[in-house]
């Protein structure tokens, strides 16, 4: 989506604001920018003010304001980049700064940079995504009872492949990081894996395999069905399995 808004501003624009869907606006100001998709050199800071309807992404809901700025640098590009017609790719730092997401039960603010390379391949429609991160912070507050919940999420060592087909649609991921988690003076803290690619298409979970590992616990989760995932947590020697109902895991994620 910032590839995209970026990619539209041209030298001789090197500022534009474009309307969000459902309220708010979002504002790129560019240096160096072509005439034509990305190229090497070019930068840009994509502003959110009060955006709603315009980012899409898992666990953001539809009504999510979003404020703050997202820095993008252009390492490096080959090919007319979003021309569907020929082959292109380029690589990207993007660094969040106070990028706050304002749901109606929760706040999440992101800071963070990840460093990334995107490509298309024109014979197949895939599109394929890679991204690394050093450290991405989170913090967090929603109500829970007559007061609210605040915390932070750290994710180090972050790596994230995303492989996109268009025909018919369908997205193969892969990721590995350690997450930790710091709310009201509890710290846990975890690794996540996927020694499957997990692949979803029509919007639905078919494959893959989903690991969260501490020093004497293992927890898979698999897809069993449109509707559930299957559950096994190995512990100290001990292994128990259940399932559970994926909207569970989709209300968790969007708070």
């Amino acid at each position: 989506m910032v590839q995209s808004l970026v990619s539209d501003v041209t030298a001789g624009m090197p500022n534009s604001t474009t309307a969000c869907p459902a309220g708010g606006s979002i504002n790129v100001a560019t240096q160096n920018a072509g005439a034509s998709g990305l190229q090497g050199g070019e930068s840009a800071a994509v502003s959110f003010n009060q955006c709603v309807g315009q980012l899409k992404a898992p666990g953001v809901s539809n009504s999510a304001s979003i404020t703050g700025t997202v820095s993008v640098q252009i390492q490096s590009s080959q090919g007319v980049v979003g021309n569907a017609s020929s082959n292109w790719s380029y690589t990207a730092v993007e660094t969040a700064n106070a990028l706050t997401l304002v749901s109606a039960n929760s706040t999440t603010v992101v800071n963070g940079t990840v460093n990334f390379t995107m490509s298309y391949d024109a014979k197949t429609g895939v599109t394929t995504t890679t991204a690394s991160a050093p450290s991405v912070t989170l913090s967090r507050s929603q109500p829970a009872g007559s007061g609210n919940i605040s915390g932070t999420i750290t994710i180090t060592s972050l790596n994230y492949s995303r492989v996109h087909g268009t025909d018919p649609v369908t997205d193969m991921l892969t990721t590995s990081g350690s997450i930790s988690v710091n709310v009201a003076d509890a710290v846990i803290a975890f690794n996540v894996a996927t020694p499957a690619p997990v692949t979803i298409s029509g919007g639905n979970v078919q494959a893959g395999v989903i690991q969260l590992s501490t020093s004497d616990t293992v927890e898979t989760i698999t897809p069993k069905d449109a509707s559930t995932v299957g559950i096994t947590v190995t512990s100290n020697g001990q292994t128990g399995t259940y399932t559970e109902n994926v909207d569970t895991f989709r209300a968790l994620i969007s708070g």
